[in-house]
């Protein structure tokens, strides 16, 4: 885990106090297939079922660790460019491995700052402006996965 970079406007990696978590990614290896397997049927029936976005793949998967006071200040999942159109954000955590912090999408999102469950799944439109608050005690763990597709018709 290293702490998380945010895409600067020329497309490079930098280091910024809007995001203080730490981060990974999964690639798409033989030994993660599994879950990009699993993943892939949740996002074509989620897609389906109340989206209807053209779609093709989904990009590495990230892990996310945030502890006591990291967050993701409001950003987009998508910029000039991007094939991004969806984005999956999955809580790994117990509940009652931290408390605060979690997902939050603007907007009138209902329930997702409810989805503290393990294994709950948040999918919006990348262009939903988010964030990530940081837990008061404890570790928050979560997925993310970036569903794209062609350019916008």
């Amino acid at each position: 885990m290293k702490r998380a970079p945010v895409l600067a406007k020329d497309g490079t990696n930098v280091k910024s106090r809007t995001r203080t978590c730490a981060s990974c990614w999964l690639p798409k290896a033989a030994h993660f297939q599994w879950i990009y397997n699993y993943l892939a049927a949740v996002v074509d029936q989620v897609n389906t079922e109340h989206y209807r976005f053209d779609v093709m793949d989904m990009q590495n998967l990230q892990v996310l660790r945030y502890r006591p006071l990291q967050k993701f200040d409001w950003h987009f999942d998508t910029f000039d460019g991007s094939d991004r159109k969806l984005t999956c954000v999955i809580n790994l955590s117990r509940p009652e491995e931290y408390i605060g912090g979690g997902l939050r999408v603007a907007g009138d999102w209902d329930g997702v700052e409810k989805s503290t469950h393990q294994g709950s799944a948040n999918f919006f439109p990348t262009w939903m402006k988010h964030r990530a608050v940081a837990p008061i005690w404890g570790t928050r763990w979560a997925l993310v996965a970036w569903i794209t597709g062609p350019q916008w018709k």
